[in-house]
């Protein structure tokens, strides 16, 4: 195009001016659209070139076409571009809603670009649920020994927990942030995922907040002691990878050999704070440490068994301690403790049972042979029994110890008690002395104090008034008499500390009274029955406190009947016999 043809189309177009809306018409027609998705989220748009407009149509067509997306032009704005500066001019445009972020919009009036872009905000999509775990999950290949060897027995293959143990802490997805298209309206985000984890028995779960995080959270504890129980999507035991997680207090293994591995930290040990069940046997050198109860369907030969709660064993051959009851089948050359009773179903042999009860009652055999066994409890109940060698008896033994401690202490506090009382009795009468020798020559503040600390004596004489206010009392007499009178206030704090004394002798006589009264009740419930036969090789001896019997065959060669019931008479301290 020539010069001239471009002078005359100039020309033409000063002739026929375009309108403001259709300026703002040709700006919408040239808009290119870019989408998020289904969302518009950015608009450029060519502005016409300032040769053909000028700057105030051009500002009024801008009002136009941002109106089109729910847009104002700002006043200084739309104040630049109608006195024709050129440059880019930016701002912030509101969305529909408060809760969304602005809108950019960018007028460029520079010749060279001469375009206007509408720039909304992609949406923030949520983060995905996750999982922090605080116990030892992972295998272990082995313990190595100081000798630098590896037990293999140390594989971590039941990890454990305490009652409220924190285990693990389950974020919560978030649902991310809403987006904001180029006419100002939400753009939904995609929320995150939960973490796939199922959550199963013996678990308390708080919900809690991370502040590091900034993330919602739930807080995983355990709800009782017992064994952590696992499922990993892999093979690789990593959190990402946890899919169940709880916490069971009762745990089934097989036999308690070598080849089990261990459960606990030290070698050759069973150590678990759940319910253990084996169906087979504890062997060899192993010893079990049980919080909890333990069920052995066969035979305990371990080194040692430690449980806090209840037993249940057919056969037992080890020493063996339980917090509650042991229940077993047949029991040889064991030792067998526990706090409330133990049960024998068929055969005791060289061993010792000690507990508050003894019961001996056959199951699934007519008879139990007892034999070689020595008996401590304050209750031996004995039916159906077959006596054979020796039997040894103690009623109540850790009964009369204690009764004879507190008989110990009950005189030595009633002794020291009277010794006080004289030591008082002598302090008092000779402050008295001091406070007549004083009262002479004293002036009327002096008199004033003295009848005070007389009156002050005698509360605490008569224990109205107890050592620790009689200490406040006096130091804020102290304070307030002559200093002449100070001595005798010093005087009068012994006597003080004295009746201190006799008050925490007196409350210590009446725990001891207290407790023996009660072991004066459990005294009266000891209590002997057998029903049984006694072999003619056999002896059983009893004996409660001083208190002895006897019973054998004698010269016959044939067994001895015994249907026995005694009753132990702590007043009379003897044996009441039940016919």
């Amino acid at each position: 195009m020539s010069l001239s043809q471009a002078l005359e189309i100039d020309a033409d177009m000063d002739d026929n001016p375009m309108s403001i809306q259709d300026i703002a018409d040709d700006i919408l027609d040239s808009i290119e659209e870019s989408k998020f998705d289904k969302d518009i989220i950015l608009v450029i748009a060519d502005l016409p070139p300032i040769r053909a407009i000028s700057p105030e149509n051009l500002a009024q067509a801008l009002v136009i076409v941002l109106g089109r997306y729910y847009i104002r032009l700002p006043k200084d704005i739309f104040s630049q571009i109608e006195k024709g500066d050129f440059g880019e001019l930016t701002f912030l445009a509101p969305a529909r809603e408060e809760r969304l972020r602005p809108r950019t919009v960018i007028i460029n009036t520079t010749p060279q670009v001469r375009t206007l872009m509408i720039q909304g905000e992609a949406p923030e999509n949520g983060i995905p649920g996750d999982l922090e775990l605080f116990f030892d999950y992972s295998p272990k290949p082995g313990k190595i020994l100081p000798d630098g060897k590896i037990d293999f027995r140390c594989i971590n293959k039941f990890p454990q927990a305490q009652k409220e143990e924190l285990l693990a802490r389950l974020y919560e997805p978030t649902s991310g942030m809403a987006g904001t298209d180029v006419n100002g309206f939400p753009i939904k985000p995609e929320p995150g995922s939960p973490f796939p984890i199922e959550l199963g028995d013996g678990l308390l779960i708080k919900q809690s907040f991370d502040k590091e995080r900034n993330r919602h959270c739930q807080d995983i504890f355990a709800k009782e002691n017992g064994i952590i129980i696992t499922r990993f999507a892999e093979a690789v035991r990593d959190p990402a990878n946890l899919r169940a997680l709880s916490v069971q207090n009762r745990l089934v293994v097989g036999d308690v050999d070598f080849s089990t591995g261990n459960i606990g930290d030290d070698d050759n040990e069973l150590r678990c704070s759940a319910d253990v069940v084996v169906n087979g046997d504890i062997r060899g050198t192993f010893s079990a440490i049980i919080d909890g109860n333990l069920e052995v369907k066969g035979a305990i030969e371990g080194e040692h068994i430690d449980v806090t709660k209840s037993v249940n064993a057919s056969f037992i051959r080890t020493s063996v301690r339980a917090g509650k009851t042991i229940e077993v089948g047949s029991a040889r050359g064991a030792k067998l403790e526990s706090i409330d009773e133990i049960v024998v179903l068929k055969e005791v042999q060289q061993c010792r049972l000690r507990s508050d009860t003894i019961i001996m009652e056959p199951s699934g055999v007519s008879q139990i042979f007892v034999g070689h066994v020595k008996i401590e409890a304050n209750k031996v109940h004995m039916i159906s029994v077959d006596l054979r060698n020796q039997v040894d008896v103690e009623l109540g033994q850790d009964l009369f110890d204690k009764r004879h401690r507190l008989n110990q202490r009950k005189n030595e506090l009633e002794a020291l008690l009277r010794t006080s009382m004289n030591t008082l009795k002598d302090q008092v009468a000779s402050l008295g002395e001091r406070l007549k020798e004083i009262q002479n020559s004293a002036d009327k503040d002096g008199m004033q104090a003295i009848i005070g600390l007389r009156h002050f004596l005698a509360a605490i004489l008569k224990g109205t008034l107890r050592a620790e206010k009689a200490y406040k009392s006096l130091a804020s007499w102290m304070q307030e008499v002559p200093d002449y009178l100070h001595a005798i206030g010093r005087r009068a704090a012994k006597i003080v500390a004295l009746k201190e004394e006799q008050e925490e002798m007196a409350i210590e006589l009446q725990e001891v009274n207290e407790e023996y009264k009660h072991l004066e009740e459990r005294l009266c419930q000891i209590r002997f029955k057998i029903i049984g036969s006694l072999a003619p090789s056999a002896i059983l001896y009893l004996k409660c406190g001083d208190l002895e019997r006897k019973w054998n065959s004698g010269a016959s060669d044939s067994s001895v009947t015994l249907n026995i019931e005694l009753v132990y008479d702590p007043e009379k301290h003897t044996f009441l016999e039940i016919v």
